[in-house]
């Protein structure tokens, strides 16, 4: 499997190379297709994947139980 880097993140969209920079409407759904892809195969992080939900999203996921339940099932709680 290949690994990405940072920098090859940034130029990637639902599996389509954009140009320009990036919007954080952008960036937001790279890192859920990112995590999606990623949910259940070996070596997935999941620290790192709940960083980057609750720094990107705060709103959507204001805390790390929310965004955990998100990166772990692929849903979020009720309150």
């Amino acid at each position: 499997m290949k690994s990405l880097k940072l920098i090859d993140t940034a130029f990637v969209s639902g599996g389509e190379i954009v140009p320009g920079p990036t919007t954080p409407q952008i960036t937001a759904i790279n890192i859920k297709l990112m995590i999606a892809a990623g949910r259940g195969q070996p070596g997935f992080d999941v620290t790192t994947a709940v960083t980057a939900l609750t720094r990107t999203l705060p709103i959507e996921f204001s805390s790390d139980a929310i965004a955990l339940e998100y990166v772990r099932n692929g849903g979020i709680p009720l309150p």
